[in-house]
């Protein structure tokens, strides 16, 4: 088993599911947002005051002026589970009505759990091994007259989670200290206009608030393989071969660190295409991932794990290839997975 540190690079953020609403869920002091601790508030107000409480959020006012017209005088500290500085512009922060938060462990703890770090890795994997295959019969991705990858990852990986290579992959939660999340207002850059010459935009329609683990924030966490399970899956003929970074950790990174700058480049040759500020802008992002990359050692690697890039950026775009798959069958593929906008996606 190693212990793997783990430092940021931009944001990260896998979702709770939950989104904090604004007044009630979270309010702004000082520039910062506040999210509130329900049991320190009740404890504070009391049963009486309770009941006032949720009478007035029903009447749609906000925690701040309900304190202030019942001349409560707190500091942020004391109802706040957690206190996030504001990444961009406060008044921007401030327009919109919710926040997504990260996912906090049971002590409080903003953490990446383990599945996601393997997910990544799965998605390096699976995007080598689909690569190195000859020409796919789309036939293998269609299920219910939609498009799956599923079918092609069980003949890659297995037919199911108790025959899959990544069985013998162990990889633990990655837990961060207190306060190392921020509110980090998303841009979505998008194309609108003519389908066939679309401009490139910030798309103000989807502005969200993002509760992220910040820049250079550390940690570290457990990776192992199983190996005498292998041997033993290996010897019984459940699982024929496992490939040599299933047993090599150097070996996995580069592996990994492959995969990121093959995601990177398709992203910048899809927005090369596009001559405009806002892509040449967020090109000049992407060129500096690929130099952290290519700057890693033997022991180190870029893993991406990506929220809010599209389909095409997180898969590396293998659909497309044309040695993998015939024009005519990407052109469908793109037809079911983007109603109305096949052009755009071409």
């Amino acid at each position: 088993m190693a212990n793997i540190s783990i430092k940021t690079i931009s944001p990260i953020h896998v979702g709770s599911g939950r989104f904090l609403n604004k007044n009630t869920d979270y309010f702004f002091k000082d520039e910062k947002l506040i999210i509130v601790d329900e049991n320190k508030l009740f404890e504070i107000l009391g049963s009486k005051m309770i009941a006032k409480w949720i009478a007035s959020v029903e009447d749609n006012v906000d925690l701040t002026s309900f304190l202030h017209n019942e001349k409560i005088e707190l500091n942020a500290e004391d109802v706040a589970l957690r206190i996030l500085p504001i990444t961009g512009n406060i008044n921007r922060a401030k327009s919109l009505q919710s926040i997504k938060e990260h996912v906090i462990n049971g002590m409080g703890l903003p953490y990446i759990p383990g599945s996601s770090i393997k997910g990544a890795i799965r998605s390096a994997i699976f995007n080598e091994q689909v690569r190195k295959g000859s020409k796919i019969n789309t036939d293998l991705l269609k299920r219910n007259n939609r498009y799956s990858g599923e079918s092609l990852e069980k003949k890659l990986f297995g037919i199911d989670p108790n025959h899959s290579i990544f069985r013998f992959l162990r990889i633990g939660d990655v837990h961060f200290p207190e306060n190392s999340t921020m509110a980090l207002i998303m841009d979505n850059i998008n194309l609108k206009g003519n389908p066939y010459k679309p401009s490139v935009l910030f798309d103000k329609s989807k502005n969200q608030l993002v509760e992220s683990i910040a820049i250079s924030s550390q940690s570290e966490f457990r990776m192992s393989f199983d190996l005498k399970g292998m041997e033993e899956n290996e010897k019984a003929q459940h699982i024929k071969h496992f490939p040599n970074y299933f047993r090599d950790i150097q070996a996995l990174f580069q592996l990994i660190n492959v995969n990121t700058k093959l995601l990177l480049e398709e992203e910048i040759d899809f927005w090369n295409d596009y001559d405009d500020d806002v892509a040449r802008d967020y090109i000049k992002k992407l060129y500096d991932f690929i130099r952290k990359a290519n700057s890693c050692s033997a022991n180190e690697c870029l893993l991406r794990l990506a929220h809010g890039v599209g389909w095409k950026f997180i898969s590396g775009n293998w659909v497309k290839e044309e040695d993998l798959i015939e024009e005519d069958d990407y052109e469908r593929i793109i037809n079911a997975s983007r109603p109305g906008n096949v052009n755009r996606y071409k």
